[in-house]
């Protein structure tokens, strides 16, 4: 009877795989083991740039899915070492128990520890040296990267949208990499920041924004543009010339605290003054944003205490935006109080959409405007000798020498009231 095997072969990064030699030479050291042996070399399931420590790989459940299939397909698994197969000692533990129950064996030509018991307990002190060391080199090669950054070279080999990478100089047998602005694509980032700030007529949304380019054949490196995909490009710092490094776990994809990022200065595609306008008109379009309870000096000045008592941290992207919202609102409130001084009309329908009313709720019942009385009044009162007109409010009237509040009747609930 004849004894198939499937060769398994594996390097952790792309680059590895354009410009090493390793998946060579392991495919001929396998093939060369199984000649020896008479196995017939079934299949060959090649992962290049693919870590071990992550089972998610297409070419290795490819093979554990023909593996463990009723007909089983071949009967050993061949790897040049045990590392190639899995650095993670319980998915390797897993992953081996679940080929024995279909009676296919892994087998390591460079680390010959046999089936008995003694191999089984030396196969496992190999899966946990494995685990441990290609943790160890993560840890190295972030820390480099780190370092890497604050020095403000690029890390990644993609540069974001309107950016390319260029090499700046080389160290020993390493490039040192920067950013450099990529004019065809500058040119797009640009039109978007344009049109969300209104620069050339009524500001527009993320989602106008990428209908209009698409419209258009504008595309994102052969891509048509989305409307989450136009909202990250907008909120990115990279665009007026600061860019944060390890803001995600690589592997987790979990957001890691402001704290642990590195800031570094990139070209700028857009000055801040413009980037910090989008900032503000994408947090007064949020529907998670909520009316504004205080004043705005005021609640910048609570903001920046929270930090000088370390309650927040400085590089919080999230009070960074808040901060920005609070700074346009209080430069708007500022005009319109010089306007005031000045004998200009004071309330208009466009300064009292803009600084007072943040929601409209419309029912079968009634219509509910709301907002900050605060800065209306605020807004309104300065300057004045009478009182600042009401704003108008869709609310029923009180139905006096009733036993309670009774809804009116229809021509009664036309009437506007204060």
């Amino acid at each position: 009877m004849t004894v198939r095997a499937a060769i398994y072969i594996r390097v952790s990064t792309s680059r590895q795989a354009e410009r090493d030699l390793s998946l060579p030479d392991q495919v001929a050291q396998c093939r060369a083991y199984c000649e020896q042996r008479s196995w017939q070399v079934a299949e060959v399931f090649s992962e290049p740039g693919a870590s071990a420590l992550d089972d998610d790989r297409p070419a290795f459940q490819e093979m554990i899915f023909k593996a463990t299939r009723i007909e089983r397909p071949f009967d050993y698994i061949v790897v040049h070492s045990l590392s190639r197969f899995s650095r993670d000692a319980l998915h390797s533990e897993l992953y081996v128990r679940q080929l024995r129950k279909f009676g296919v064996e892994l087998i390591s030509i460079t680390q010959d520890i046999g089936q008995d018991a003694s191999g089984e307990f030396i196969r496992k002190v190999l899966n946990v040296f494995d685990e441990h060391q290609s943790r160890e080199n993560a840890k190295h090669v972030h820390r480099a990267m780190l370092e890497n950054a604050r020095q403000g070279f690029w890390n990644s080999s993609r540069p974001p949208f309107g950016h390319a990478v260029s090499v700046q100089e080389r160290r020993g047998t390493k490039d040192k990499k920067v950013l450099v602005i990529r004019d065809d694509e500058a040119r797009v980032m640009r039109l978007i920041f344009d049109l969300a700030s209104g620069a050339h007529g009524r500001p527009l949304g993320v989602k106008a924004i990428a209908t209009y380019l698409n419209e258009r054949g504008i595309t994102r490196r052969g891509r048509r543009f989305s409307t989450g995909g136009v909202h990250d490009l907008l909120t990115s710092s990279t665009y007026c010339g600061k860019h944060h490094f390890n803001r995600f776990d690589s592997r987790s994809a979990r957001r890691r605290p402001p704290s642990q990022w590195v800031a570094f200065e990139v070209p700028a595609i857009v000055d801040e003054q413009t980037f910090n306008a989008v900032q503000a008109l994408l947090q007064s379009r949020s529907p998670k944003r909520l009316a504004p309870r205080v004043d705005a000096e005021a609640a910048i000045t609570r903001h920046l205490t929270l930090v000088e008592q370390g309650i927040m941290a400085a590089e919080d992207l999230s009070l960074r935006e808040r901060l920005v919202g609070l700074k346009v609102q209080r430069d708007e409130l500022a005009e319109l109080q010089k306007s005031i001084s000045n004998g200009e009309p004071t309330i208009t329908p466009e300064k009292i959409a803009r600084l007072a009313v943040r929601e409209v709720t419309v029912t079968d019942k009634d219509i509910r405007i709301s907002g900050s009385k605060a800065v209306l009044a605020k807004a309104a009162s300065q300057g004045l000798d009478q009182t600042a007109p009401a704003v108008l409010s869709f609310v029923w009237k009180w139905r006096t020498r009733q036993d309670s509040n009774l809804r009116p009747s229809p021509s009664e609930g036309d009437t506007l009231s204060s």
